[in-house]
């Protein structure tokens, strides 16, 4: 009887489905914005940012590569709810304990990892839920719109963490702690998400398996490869002039950080491209939809 049952209702819009990604978002991309600007400016080189920023993009590919066989088998919105509620607790702990005038490497190096795993993972499950939740003729108009608010999040959070820094007071502990806020909000909208996960009835492959087909899905096919390929190069140019940029502006340009802030925004506005990729390329990051 329980097997005839419907299992999820599905709507024409979900607003907790549709924020719960855009919250988590914003409040990355102003906590990245933040750790780019105060390290350098602790610092005074953008070396420590260039390895911790490389560590977690290694991290990042690495989630990136096993969440999509894992949301593919397990409940997806406990996948987001874990991966937000351990970014949370991180996020909190690290503005408890951080000494924003001599940041420690190693925690950098284990916030960035943490961060960059939970992301990995919460957005390829919440892609996932989408037309689980999301009625079939709505399914277009919800990925647009979806895909614009993450990129307009990309644009917002420079502007934003401009703006925070414009206040005397402000440091990189206050960028923790909003960070750790969005991702508490991001809880609570999933929370109100009526979602229950359904099994797939061919039977459930193993990480390794599906990882296997996926690569040989992907070697089968040229296109693909060259565009892995090409966004691969193009990525590394990326890093390095995001690097360099928190520097110049402070060595170059006198520290202003409404340049930096306005410049980041406007580098947002030429990035927003191909936001259904992946995870890797959704974020504001320095190595890198």
């Amino acid at each position: 009887m329980a097997q005839n049952a419907p299992l999820n209702q599905k709507h024409k819009f979900s607003w907790p489905l549709f924020l719960s990604p855009f919250i988590s978002r914003l409040g990355d991309a102003l906590y990245i914005f933040g750790l780019n600007w105060f390290i350098v400016k602790a610092t005074g080189t953008a070396s420590i940012l260039g390895v911790v920023q490389g560590i977690g993009g290694l991290v990042l590919v690495a989630a990136d590569v096993l969440a999509g066989p894992l949301v593919d088998s397990v409940n997806r919105k406990r996948v987001m709810l874990w991966s937000d509620i351990i970014s949370f607790v991180a996020c909190l702990l690290m503005a408890l304990i951080v000494d924003v005038n001599h940041p420690i490497f190693y925690q950098l190096v284990l916030l960035t990892a943490i961060l960059d795993i939970g992301l990995g993972f919460n957005f390829p499950a919440a892609k996932a839920m989408v037309p689980e939740l999301i009625q079939d003729s709505a399914l277009q108009r919800f990925n647009a719109i979806s895909n614009t608010s993450l990129s307009l999040a990309d644009i917002f959070a420079p502007l934003l963490g401009g703006a925070l820094l414009a206040v005397s007071w402000i440091n990189f502990r206050e960028f923790l702690i909003i960070n750790a806020f969005s991702f508490l909000l991001s809880i609570a909208l999933l929370l109100g998400i009526r979602y229950r996960y359904q099994p797939s009835k061919s039977g459930r492959l193993s990480i390794w398996t599906s990882l296997q087909d996926g690569f040989k899905y992907v070697m089968g096919k040229p296109v693909l490869v060259k565009m892995v390929v090409i966004d691969s190069v193009v990525n590394i140019f990326y890093a390095a002039f995001n690097l360099l940029l928190p520097y110049d502006v402070k060595h170059y340009f006198g520290g202003n950080e409404h340049l930096y802030s306005y410049l980041m925004a406007v580098m947002a506005i030429g990035g927003t491209r191909r936001p259904e990729l992946g995870a890797s390329s959704q974020r504001p990051r320095i190595t890198s939809d």
